[in-house]
This record gives structure tokens, C-alpha cells and sequence, in this order.
């Protein structure tokens, strides 16, 4: 939650250009992902984005399952 510049660079494999896109969220609005919870959701459609938050501490190693694709 820090203010400031930051930077983003895109590297290819051995140099490959390509085009690329990427979006950026405001995550005021995104909804918090509490831990060891499953969480479902749809995407209608399905190239849309769902947005979440959750609190974590340095050090700590957090692994994201996919469980199903319905």
C-alpha cells in the first residue's frame, strides 16, 4: 500500500519481440481473498477479470489451486 513509481519491463526469451498487452486495476474495489478458503466465482464473459486482495507478511509462501474449470 505504498505510493510511488514503479516499473515494468518486458523481456522476451533471447530477445524474441512480440506484441503483448497487459492491463492495470484499481484495487480499491477488489474483494479480499481470505486463506485457506475455496473461493468460486464465473467470469461471464469468459475474458473477463475478477479481482481480489489478501494480506500477507514478508517471508510467508502462499500457493493458489486450480480446482475445476465447469
Amino acid at each position: 500500500k505504498a505510493n510511488g513509481t514503479a516499473a515494468l519491463t518486458v523481456d522476451g526469451l533471447n530477445g524474441a519481440v512480440s506484441d503483448f498487452a497487459f492491463t492495470l486495476f484499481d484495487l480499491a474495489d477488489a474483494a479480499p481473498l481470505p486463506i485457506d478458503v475455496v473461493t468460486n466465482g464465473v467470469l461471464d464473459p469468459a475474458s473477463s477479470s475478477a479481482i481480489y486482495t489478501f494480506e500477507g507478511a514478508a517471508g510467508e509462501r502462499y500457493f493458489f489451486d486450480y480446482i475445476t474449470n465447469t
